[in-house]
């Protein structure tokens, strides 16, 4: 039965018109790849990134001057689970530090560059003081956002072992930046103008792609948003209609990519031309409930 229903969810896709074409032609595909480009790693000693041999990875993100859970650690958390430290600026920072060495072998840590044009001295005090804290007893993973003081007036280049720039935290470059950690895609930007003395224009260096899955736009594939969730939500409900399950059973292809949509969470998307086949079920949500909910 439910590979019955693995091959009809295949077949009723294909004939929703969803066919995936040579290229992507969609202003939102064109978005997505300008976005990626304008992402720059601009260190990455011993070739941290993208993080490997996630089973011996104790990782831990620290946003330093913010609050809640943004798309940045949401986008973490879709490769594995990454403690977040709450408030870290509460704590001292060499305390910080050292409570972070003896726990995490990886720290991730993310600062708005914004925070150094508005309270420049206190930043730059405990940027030094936790940064320095670390001794390299574990690996650092430096994000930073913005093009203020931070690069100037710090000695960067010394705080981490990868250091990636992001010129705007908006959800896309956050989602891309955790993308570029984990090897879900590349990093390939080259800095268009001085960052830095340390970091001159024409800065960036490379790292390879498709070590795990990317999470990117259907147009990316060639897939129109609307009309993906809409066929996803008939298939669905017909299932349930007819009672043969509550979720599909859908064919996850190793080097698939996997599309964010604004009506759904997360949906599986193109079927790779070379690639070896495993089963995986995909919950997606029914009218009753808004969001996915594994069983």
């Amino acid at each position: 039965m439910k590979i019955a229903q693995t091959i009809a969810l295949s077949a009723l896709l294909c004939c929703t018109g969803l066919t995936i074409q040579a290229q992507d032609t969609t202003a939102e595909a064109r978005m997505y790849h300008l976005s990626l480009d304008r992402l720059v790693l601009l260190q990455n000693e011993d070739e941290l990134l993208p993080l490997r041999h996630l089973d011996t990875l104790r990782p831990a993100l620290v946003n330093l001057w913010s609050r809640g859970r943004d798309p940045f650690a949401l986008s973490l958390d879709l490769y594995m689970p990454v403690v977040e430290i709450d408030n870290p600026i509460s704590y001292r920072p060499d305390s910080l530090a050292a409570a972070l060495s003896s726990n995490h072998n990886v720290v991730i840590v993310g600062i708005n560059s914004y925070i150094f044009k508005t309270n420049m001295i206190s930043a730059a005090r405990f940027c030094e003081r936790f940064f320095y804290s670390f001794q390299h007893r574990t690996k650092v993973v430096l994000v930073i956002y913005g093009e203020e003081e931070i690069w100037t007036a710090l000695n960067v280049k010394s705080y981490a072992d990868a250091i990636l720039y992001v010129p705007v935290q908006n959800p896309v470059m956050q989602s891309l930046a955790a993308q570029i950690i984990f090897g879900g895609v590349g990093a390939r930007g080259r800095l268009p103008a001085d960052l830095s003395p340390q970091f001159p224009a024409g800065s960036g260096i490379d790292t390879p792609e498709g070590l795990r899955l990317r999470y990117s736009p259907p147009e990316l594939v060639n897939m129109d948003s609307q009309m993906l969730a809409d066929s996803i939500y008939a298939i669905v409900n017909e299932g349930i209609a007819q009672k043969h399950s509550p979720a599909p059973r859908c064919w996850l292809p190793k080097t698939a990519t996997w599309c964010i949509t604004r009506h759904l969470d997360i949906i599986l998307t193109r079927i790779a031309q070379r690639c070896a086949w495993m089963t995986s079920t995909i919950w997606l949500p029914s009218p009753r409930s808004a969001r996915p909910r594994p069983r």
